[in-house]
């Protein structure tokens, strides 16, 4: 009897040693968390931002992993974000999206962060604070910055030196006639060549966001409830659009990846378009390119980082981990010195490997210039886009039609998209 018992208190002493540091261990080790994240960053922006999510998921392997869904172009992403919600299933835990799209999404896909940023001590204070205003949306905060990415003014320096244009001085190009002027002047000193002097986008929404470059605000009213376009800013920017065709001073058709073969390839001499084309320029052996500012209240967005509805306490709490992660300096340094965008850190903006860049700096001038707006934050943005302002500007371009009538067919497209959102 004494040896059963005597062979059951060993049993149960080894059971113990055995299973105490079993747990002990689960407890150290718990389950890896995997979030998902969309965006639509495509190009340079996407290797960029597969070169930190696979670094992020190296150092916090077995604890937190990042799934990054790059979900085609914009319209798609919002498109298929839009699906998910009203399907009530399929959101990710973060969405990369820009500022234009606070007005579609706030309290719906995505969530008010304001508590999120108290319970988990997010310094709002890290951020440009102007960058940080476009998160707030009807008195709530629904979003953290990423970047902000202004128009500027590329020129392409090879051509420059070999037909000995005069590089134009930060800020010296400051209104429309000035850079027309500039560029009949690089017409002419290029005359014979098959180089252009410059290039509209005018077959996407790039060309779109080119024109909105040269006014002076917004083409809304203030409510947002009927267009402003009859301002003496409005004509004269469909009128530069029209003079460019008029003059040969710029294709009259031109699609995105076109344009950038061109520059690339020294076939337009100036182009006034975003920071996320030198990732691109960056990888073209023998490129040589300059970035200078202008005052032309230039077009601007910005790259938000949003928390959606989807994710509980434990996809909240790695998501959160994540996104501090991405916001240190150096990460989001990194973004600017590769991808090309301002960072929206005070301290992302002051990595030295981003300001060894000239062309990284040139849009960092023209960022803290305060000559660049946000397009009007209206829910139908897009579709205003596509119905109205991208017939016009490409049938003004084809010179089809004049200025003032791009001016008043716009106009009244825009009206009629105004009206379908009307409560």
């Amino acid at each position: 009897m004494k040896r059963v018992l005597l062979f059951k208190l060993v049993t149960v002493i080894l059971f113990i040693s055995v299973l105490l540091p079993l747990a002990s261990f689960s407890r150290a080790s718990p389950e890896e968390v995997t979030i998902e994240m969309w965006d639509g960053l495509g190009g340079g922006d996407g290797y960029v931002m597969d070169m930190l999510v696979n670094e992020f998921n190296d150092r916090f392997a077995g604890k937190i992993k990042v799934v990054r869904v790059m979900q085609g172009p914009w319209d798609q992403v919002y498109a298929k974000v839009t699906a998910a919600y009203k399907a009530g299933a399929g959101l990710p835990d973060l969405i990369i999206m820009h500022i234009t799209e606070i007005p579609i999404f706030a309290g719906n896909a995505v969530k008010e962060i304001d508590d999120l940023v108290s319970k988990y001590n997010i310094d709002l204070n890290i951020f440009d604070q102007k960058i940080l205003e476009g998160c707030r949306w009807e008195g709530k905060l629904y979003c953290l910055p990423w970047d902000l990415h202004p128009y500027g003014m590329y020129i392409n320096v090879d051509i420059f030196k070999e037909y000995k244009i005069p590089i134009p001085k930060s800020f010296e190009i400051d209104s429309l006639d000035k850079l027309l002027e500039f560029l009949r002047m690089i017409k002419e000193k290029v005359k014979g060549t098959e180089i252009w002097p410059t290039a509209i986008e005018n077959a996407g929404w790039g060309g779109v966001w080119q024109w909105y470059s040269f006014i002076n605000g917004s083409f809304l009213t203030p409510d947002l409830k009927k267009p402003d376009m009859r301002r003496p800013d409005i004509l004269a920017a469909f009128k530069f659009l029209e003079t460019l065709s008029r003059e040969e001073l710029a294709p009259q058709e031109l699609d995105y990846v076109t344009m950038i073969d061109m520059f690339g390839g020294g076939e337009i001499a100036v182009l006034i378009h975003g920071p996320w084309l030198q990732a691109t320029w960056d990888q073209i052996p023998g490129l040589s390119y300059a970035v200078i500012p202008v005052k032309l209240n230039l077009w601007a967005s910005s790259h938000y980082i949003f928390f959606t509805k989807a994710n509980g306490e434990e996809r909240t709490k790695a998501a959160v981990e994540f996104v501090k992660w991405l916001l240190r300096p150096e990460n989001n340094g990194r973004w600017g010195q590769y991808a090309g965008h301002v960072p929206a850190t005070k301290a992302g903006r002051t990595y030295p490997p981003y300001t060894s860049i000239p062309a990284r700096l040139g849009f960092a001038k023209q960022a803290d210039s305060g000559y660049w707006h946000y397009l009007p934050l209206h829910i139908g943005i897009w579709e205003m886009h596509t119905k109205c302002f991208l017939p016009s500007i490409q049938k003004l371009m084809r010179l089809e039609i004049t200025a003032e009538e791009a001016v008043s067919e716009t106009e009244a497209c825009i009206a009629e998209v105004l009206a379908t959102y009307k409560e």
